[in-house]
């Protein structure tokens, strides 16, 4: 286009309007001016301009996406079969070479899949037919069959968020798991669809869980168990013990999930732990929170804190002299030498290391170089510093550099691997690649020794070689990782990876065998010797690594002595407060101690910490995000027999320094000042003192009779075994019918009115005692199922209300 072919063109408009639109038609033989009088002005090539109406975009065909990639070997996790790889069918009617003969197979019918928990927790049954609205994660009128794949490592399908991402490369064992509530809140979710182990996982809805892998791995080194369990002292916040009573759950559990609620309990109310940042008050912070950094100071700290809680025990190192428990576990000696290099004073001062810190060098990518994990580990503890340190001869801060040598080496080698920048995880990975399956980078067996300079000599064995091997053999016990992708925006989780020993599976199984496990909270799989050693650093990073020295069980005491005894019954070690009111419980005498099968009657009542968060949807569905926190306000305990029957021996309230948002006291008779030791006229305790004797009737083997037990002892936080529960809300119940409350079978079995104002804990169960036995009567006579039936038609006709007494 020129200057000589350009035409200018004047739009005229009339009365001064002036243009303020312009379009051109898509064929481009039009254009159209607007003005701000509402008229349009049309301009074209000719009359025959030709116009399109409905102008569309072009179609494109849609992109192909690339089928996934398939592996095949088989150790992997995502591992398929070959013969999932469909073949074309031959058209000859001639068998396959991987065709069965007929002699040696047999037509099977496919098992149907479970119903999903989410279903059955929303079913209404009419008429013997059961009705539940279709949940969002499952394709209508399709049923899924998952192919099985090795043997511990498929995890089913679930209501947890676990949905199918074809970016992500994490295995459903190590995902994330999240709980996703029915309406009835927790007790709705179907752990044992996670676990087909008899050992048990641990739950994450109770704040700070994410230090759940590392309560399994203090469970699983056999010495610290037991050092646990023997451990109970008057300290009011004491870890030890909140461990202890927690290791009790964990080896009465038979895959039953388990929660750290008591223990997580006493965590937060330690100040260190608070100043050391340990401590995830709010849903910002667990967003924010760097879990590989967390569990590693969440180490130190608990060993530490254990390590000033437990007594000491008597002959470790070879000597008489008393050390920790822990230190005797954990300890290494240390020598550190600090010298100035300005005057060249120095100075030498002995400690003992629970831990280590590995270090890495400090080299471009480009540059790195193939390093054993046995030399980066002597590189680690016996390495130069350099630091600014008090010089005693130049009388100020110099700069000095200290050297570490070793004076004897622990039990149990606990290493922080202090992965926190992309360099050092880089050098991970590159390192990784120089290792194989069958012998990896990180050694699953390596021999340690102090040299005559008082260094570390580290040197790894392969399998063979570390079976014939008679000196000082650790062994890869555990290892601690932080699960998460790069382009993840949530925290991610950490698992474990633990080597369960002989004694703990004779005590599960009755069968000692070694054998490695996953421990993901409450998913809790099997896995192969090498999956501990071999992981892609892409989504797994390494955060703790444990090696235990070979038979090192044998030179320490693992036995357990019960240290709980009846004075806890007896005695009374309440100090009374001047404006209490009368202890209306008469304590136990001594030859009122229970013994194994006597009956007792209990009751608890609860307070709310945290109120549940929920969100109602515009279809008018109720959602759970994260349910209510309860706490032990008050606990009551009946005897069951003899003269003083009904009359309760145990009747304390739980003093809480925590913020109370609702008391319940409808519900719980609970009302404001009745947990607070500066107001209270009720006869107040701490949760460890009334746990104790709680712990003590279920060690001793008393049956328990009550209302309700399976969420009063959950918010108890205790695991007491089925047979040693009387449960009368399961025992005065129908099949797939409704549970009759207390106050209706109180009014139709003992013609007895109950909680007319406000709950009584005494009163409850005193209640459910008379009911058992009422239970215990109608069986004798055989009437039982009968009365059972009529109870039902009763409670339909008065629509399961009491009628009003006279």
């Amino acid at each position: 286009l020129t200057p000589s072919t350009m035409v200018a063109h004047k739009l005229q408009m009339e009365g001064g309007a002036m243009a303020s639109a312009v379009d051109v038609s898509p064929s481009g033989q039009c254009i159209a001016f607007g003005d701000s009088y509402g008229v349009v002005h049309l301009w074209g090539t000719g009359s025959d301009s030709v116009f399109n109406h409905y102008p569309l975009p072009s179609v494109m065909p849609d992109e192909i996406k690339p089928p996934p990639k398939l592996s095949f070997d088989d150790e992997g996790p995502d591992s398929v079969h070959l013969s999932a790889v469909p073949m074309p069918i031959p058209t000859t009617g001639e068998p396959l070479l991987s065709d069965w003969p007929k002699d040696c197979s047999k037509f099977v019918r496919r098992k149907a899949p479970q119903i999903d928990p989410e279903i059955l927790s929303k079913m209404k049954v009419v008429d013997f037919v059961g009705y539940a609205p279709k949940p969002s994660h499952i394709r209508l009128n399709q049923v899924p069959y998952d192919l099985d794949h090795e043997p511990g490592m498929r995890v089913p399908e679930s209501p947890m968020m676990r949905e199918e991402n074809p970016l992500l490369l994490i295995p459903k064992p190590y995902r994330q798991v999240q709980i996703k509530y029915s309406k009835l809140g927790i007790e709705g979710f179907d752990f044992s669809h996670y676990n087909d182990t008899r050992f048990a996982g641990l739950e994450i809805h109770i704040p700070n869980a994410y230090c759940n892998s590392m309560l399994q791995v203090l469970y699983f080194l056999e010495p610290i168990r037991c050092a646990m369990l023997n451990h109970t002292c008057r300290k009011e916040c004491c870890l030890a013990c909140e461990l202890g009573f927690l290791f009790r759950m964990l080896d009465h559990s038979q895959g039953k999930s388990c929660q750290a609620s008591n223990f997580l309990r006493v965590f937060r109310t330690l100040r260190e732990a608070a100043g050391l940042g340990l401590l995830l008050a709010s849903e910002e912070e667990e967003r924010k929170a760097k879990l590989c950094q967390l569990i590693q100071k969440w180490n130190r700290f608990v060993l530490q804190q254990l390590n000033q809680d437990v007594q000491p025990m008597q002959g470790v190192f070879g000597t008489e002299e008393c050390v920790p428990v822990v230190e005797s576990v954990f300890g290494s000696g240390v020598e550190t030498l600090t010298c100035c290099k300005m005057c060249g004073w120095s100075a030498m001062r002995q400690s003992t290391e629970l831990l280590f810190t590995l270090s890495y060098p400090h080299q471009a990518a480009t540059e790195l170089k193939q390093q054993s994990f046995t030399s980066l580990l002597e590189y680690s503890i016996c390495r130069e510093q350099w630091t600014q340190a008090w010089c005693e001869t130049c009388h100020k801060f110099k700069s000095t550099v200290q050297q570490k040598k070793l004076r004897f080496l622990p039990k149990v080698l606990s290493l922080n691997c202090n992965l926190e920048s992309s360099q050092d995880r880089g050098f991970w990975q590159e390192q990784q690649k120089s290792g194989s399956l069958t012998d990896p980078w990180l050694p699953l067996s390596m021999k340690l020794s102090i040299c005559s300079q008082h260094t570390l000599s580290a040197e790894r064995l392969s399998e063979e070689e570390s079976k014939s091997e008679t000196s000082v053999v650790y062994d890869l016990a555990m290892l601690v990782g932080h699960v998460k992708e790069a382009w993840m925006e949530a925290p991610g989780n950490l698992i474990a990876h633990i080597r369960v020993g002989p004694s703990y599976h004779k005590r599960k199984q009755g069968a000692e065998k070694m054998q490695w496990y996953l421990f993901n909270d409450f998913v809790v799989v099997p896995i192969t010797s090498h999956s501990p050693a071999v992981f892609p650093t892409e989504w797994l990073v390494p955060c703790i690594i444990i090696y235990t020295q070979r038979g090192y069980e044998s030179l320490l005491d693992v036995s357990v002595v019960s240290c709980l005894d009846p004075s806890l019954l007896v005695a009374e070690t309440h100090q009374p407060h001047p404006l209490q009111s009368p202890i209306i419980c008469t304590p136990l005498a001594f030859t009122e101690c229970p013994k194994k099968g006597d009956l007792v009657g209990i009751d608890a009542e609860f307070v709310t910490l945290n109120q549940e968060e929920a969100e109602v949807k515009s279809d008018g569905t109720h959602t759970t995000l994260k349910p209510s926190q309860l706490a032990l306000a008050r606990i009551t305990v009946v005897r069951g027999a003899g003269p003083m029957m009904g009359t309760p021996f145990i009747d304390d309230y739980i003093a809480t320094n925590e913020q109370v948002v609702d008391y319940l006291t409808k519900f719980s008779g609970i009302k404001p000042g009745d947990l607070d030791a500066t107001v209270s006229s009720k006869h107040l305790t701490t949760l460890k003192a009334a746990y104790l004797k709680l712990l003590y009737l279920q060690e001793t083997g008393v049956m328990f009779v009550g209302h309700g037990l399976k969420k009063d002892f959950r918010v108890i936080n205790m695991l007491v075994p089925p047979e040693q529960v009387l449960d009368t809300v399961e025992i005065f119940h129908l099949p797939k019918q409704r549970y009759v409350s207390l106050k209706f079978l109180s009014w139709f079995y003992l013609s007895i009115y109950i909680q007319e104002g406000n709950h009584d804990s005494a009163e409850d169960a005193r209640t459910a005692l008379l009911l058992y036995q009422k239970h215990q009567e109608l069986q004798g006579k055989k009437t039982f199922s009968k009365s059972l039936q009529n109870l039902y038609d009763t409670g339909r006709k008065h629509k399961w209300q009491v009628p009003q007494s006279e």
